[in-house]
């Protein structure tokens, strides 16, 4: 009995490896002929295709390095032009060799001017007492000559309503060549060219006139006449 022991033992190891040898073998054979039929099916290069076409390629650019940023150019700052200081005129009074009676409007017709005129007498036959202040046209060296003349406005209100007339009007022209004390002797119609005449008047610069060499007083009685042309 105890010798049977001893083998039973030995027995099952060698039945054991004798397994384990088939089964490797078998697993060999199974691989060894089973691969090449899967690698070889019928179906597959389709499967490969179609995975194939499902599978699109992309091609991505390069990357661009983008461009440096531009300086902005700084504006100069505009140059303002230099304003040129602007040069005083002088006015000057335009002297004209005129004299009375004289065209007092462009757009008016001369009307006939009247100076009273009384007779001329001699400086040398005049006694002191009898020298005037203010003397008459008539007693000059020569006529009054105007310097400044603006002619007189035509009052819109007689312009709109077509009204003509005219003012007889006197005053003096003083040794300063200015023109003073004016008043209004009669006008047609009244009161409608009154302030146009004094206006002006006023405006007025005469070259002083002379008695005997030396610079005084005149007075002048003249008409001024409105007409619409």
């Amino acid at each position: 009995m105890k010798r049977f022991n001893r083998k039973m033992p030995l027995q099952s190891n060698t039945t054991t490896w004798i397994l384990s040898v088939l089964s490797a073998l078998f697993l060999n054979m199974f691989f060894f002929l089973g691969i090449p039929n899967l690698v070889h099916d019928k179906g597959s290069p389709h499967t490969i295709e179609s995975m194939v076409s499902g599978v699109q390629f992309l091609r991505l650019k390069p990357h661009e390095q983008p461009p440096p940023p531009q300086k902005k150019k700084k504006k100069e700052p505009e140059k303002k032009p230099k304003k040129k200081k602007a040069v005083p005129r002088h006015n000057r009074a335009v002297v004209q060799n005129l004299t009375l009676p004289f065209q007092l409007n462009p757009r008016l017709p001369a009307g006939p001017s009247s100076l009273e005129l009384p007779p001329l007498k001699s400086s040398s036959s005049l006694n002191p007492g009898d020298i005037p202040k203010v003397f008459q046209v008539g007693q000059l060296d020569s006529s009054l000559t105007p310097l400044v003349r603006i002619p007189p406005m035509y009052p819109m209100r007689a312009r709109r309503r077509g009204i003509e007339g005219w003012v007889k009007v006197k005053f003096i022209v003083n040794n300063r060549g200015n023109v003073t004390n004016i008043v209004i002797l009669k006008a047609q119609p009244e009161r409608i060219f009154n302030e146009a005449v004094r206006r002006c008047l006023r405006q007025w610069r005469f070259r002083p006139g002379t008695v005997g060499g030396i610079v005084v007083d005149a007075e002048i009685t003249t008409t001024i006449r409105f007409k619409l042309e």
